[in-house]
């Protein structure tokens, strides 16, 4: 996607929120259309499938609030994964999944770079982290992964030490 398709994206999902939170349903329909199946997609891996809808609903009611305040133009989607990771962290974890052998913070990293499309600095962004903290975050899930997906009595290289012989 062009950066001029991308900032128009974000200049009508901006509008559409400030919309909805004026109580347009017709707005509301649009935005949830816009992001929510980008939404439901991070929402089920940091959750499980069977929460994510409702953690969405529940992301998008808090965005609605007027407490949460309206972000900066160009930064909807950031906004919204943002509310999303928030009310995340105290979700109850009942998935089984895939990510499920990963903590939430290693879970959202993963979710926000790979599915979510996000930088290391929009992650850093939503979680409230360093952007270092992303970074070991990243690798240390994509090793968790690739390790559990390994035949057993398989080490990997980066796990390997090898062992020193008497002799040396």
């Amino acid at each position: 996607m062009s950066l001029s398709t991308r900032s128009r994206r974000e200049r009508q999902l901006h509008r559409l929120l400030t919309l909805a939170r004026q109580g347009d349903l017709e707005a509301l329909r649009v935005l949830a259309d816009n992001v929510g199946a980008d939404l439901w997609r991070v929402a089920a891996l940091l959750t499980d499938e069977s929460d994510a809808s409702e953690l969405v609903a529940a992301t998008m009611q808090v965005a609605l609030e007027p407490r949460t305040g309206m972000p900066p133009l160009g930064e909807v989607r950031l906004h919204l994964l943002r509310q999303l990771y928030g009310l995340a962290t105290g979700w109850p974890r009942t998935g089984d999944g895939l990510l499920s052998v990963l903590s939430l913070p290693h879970r959202a990293f993963h979710a926000l770079t790979q599915v979510g499309g996000l930088t290391h600095v929009q992650v850093a962004a939503v979680c409230h982290v360093d952007v270092s903290t992303v970074r070991a975050g990243c690798a240390a899930a994509r090793s968790i992964l690739a390790n559990r997906h390994r035949p057993a009595g398989h080490r990997s290289d980066e796990a390997h030490v090898p062992e020193r012989s008497l002799d040396s």
